[in-house]
């Protein structure tokens, strides 16, 4: 056999080994980034979740949701760069409810343990603001608590904050 096609061969011959090799290499690479990336962030953990699980149904009779109180509320947005969210709290019949105390919490759905209390203050008869506490965009969850006609309800919502400040 001629020397010149035996080394043709043999420089073939290496180029497939050296394919599996990167491809495995590269497997490795992408294993490593994502166990680095789920490891990064801490755990969403709720906390004290196992006792208010137990608790559970004392809790819904104590603080029912807001739509068996018949109330709506409507949640949005306001000022320069969604600087501020509001609520709109009314009745069934459209009346506002007015004099209630709002308290709540919001956290983005990637960060959960990074959780943001929100201070409403009563704006107009029956809508209560508080300001925003940040600027990153994607779903939200925010969980209140309505104080009002010596009743209290809760209510969790997942808003979407589009675009940024």
């Amino acid at each position: 056999m001629d020397p010149e096609v035996r080394r043709a061969q043999r420089k073939a011959g290496r180029k497939w080994p050296m394919i599996v090799i990167g491809l495995l290499l590269f497997n490795v690479g992408v294993c490593f980034t994502t166990v680095f990336a789920a490891v990064s962030n801490p755990p969403a953990v709720e906390s004290d979740y196992y006792q208010r699980a137990v608790d559970w149904d004392a809790a819904r009779a104590a603080s029912p949701d807001i739509s068996k109180r018949g109330w709506n509320v409507e949640t949005s947005f306001v000022g320069p760069q969604a600087a501020r969210i509001r609520i709109a709290l009314t009745g069934d019949d459209e009346t506002v409810i007015d004099g209630a105390v709002l308290r709540g919490v919001a956290f983005h759905q990637a960060f959960a343990t990074d959780r943001r209390d929100l201070a409403f203050t009563e704006t107009a008869p029956g809508v209560y603001e508080s300001p925003w506490p940040t600027n990153l965009p994607g779903f939200w969850e925010v969980r209140l608590v309505i104080d009002a006609d010596a009743v209290s309800a809760s209510m969790t919502r997942t808003i979407e904050l589009i675009g940024s400040r």
